[in-house]
């Protein structure tokens, strides 16, 4: 279900990860370059949303990788 999703994502963002880490939660299949755009749209997607429900941060590094933080 979408709410295990959300729940594994904050677990794991306890410690910085970036929209990339975040692959293995949402898809059961290595990505490749064909479905990286799409996947990175969708990992995006639940980011946005949990960032929205403020237990999410978004944090730009000095290089302006942005990490994302459990708050």
């Amino acid at each position: 279900a979408a709410s295990d999703v959300y729940k594994r994502q904050l677990e794991t963002c306890q410690q910085p990860q970036r929209n990339v880490d975040l692959f293995s939660q949402l898809f059961r299949r290595p990505i490749n370059n064909d479905l990286l755009t799409l996947a990175v749209g969708e990992t995006q997607a639940h980011l946005n949303y949990l960032i929205s429900k403020n237990k999410l941060q978004r944090i730009p590094d000095h290089q302006d990788v942005v990490w994302y933080q459990t708050l």
